[in-house]
């Protein structure tokens, strides 16, 4: 009701108090993210996820989940990249192997190319790109595509692009793994709704 009469400090406080009666309830803390957004109180949605995670140090995977918010947060609204860093590391060592993880910290810590890497970068897709067009052997062709993604995804940063030669790659070899994660973890990051269904079927 508060938040209906647009009261968000008192519905911010109302959901704290839920939560301090239990505070095991995830539609909760959801609800409490959702009113700090709105608000556009960000510092504290961070502290509430970072808090959470020392909270669920039993379960490995919530904390991470918990730490990956607070990243996700820090990064995009807040734009502090070293703080989501720290948050995403402090998931990595909760949770070793979490792809979600892997794929935020890895992308996080991709050096930015300079002009003159990017453009060897590109000269090197070029000459990959002309080896999958002349070669008769699938087996190449995927090879040359998987360096092409890979390029495009870690050291250019087009995810859109990278995507695309993954896509390539299924064409060739429909249930080659590699590429149907790669696909998946670019689609994701721009939104590419129907790239990342295919993927996931």
């Amino acid at each position: 009701i508060n938040e209906r009469l647009e009261e968000i400090d008192d519905a911010i406080a109302d959901v704290e108090q839920a939560l301090a009666i239990d505070p095991n309830d995830a539609s909760l803390l959801d609800m409490l993210d959702r009113l700090l957004a709105t608000a556009g109180k960000d510092e504290q949605r961070v502290n509430m996820w970072v808090s959470e995670a020392s909270r669920l140090e039993e379960d490995a995977t919530k904390r991470a989940r918990a730490l990956g918010k607070a990243a996700h947060i820090a990064e995009n609204i807040l734009a502090r990249p070293n703080d989501a860093i720290r948050h995403l590391r402090g998931a990595w060592i909760a949770a070793p192997g979490d792809a979600e993880v892997l794929d935020a910290l890895a992308r996080l810590l991709a050096p930015s190319p300079s002009e003159r890497a990017d453009g060897e970068a590109r000269a090197l897709i070029d000459l990959y790109a002309q080896v999958v067009e002349c070669s008769r052997d699938n087996g190449r062709k995927v090879a040359y595509l998987e360096k092409i993604a890979l390029i495009w995804e870690e050291l250019i940063g087009d995810s859109r692009r990278a995507a695309r030669a993954f896509e390539e790659i299924l064409l060739i070899e429909p249930d080659r793994r590699g590429a149907v994660l790669g696909l998946a973890r670019n689609a994701a990051r721009t939104g590419d709704e129907r790239a990342l269904s295919r993927a996931l079927l």
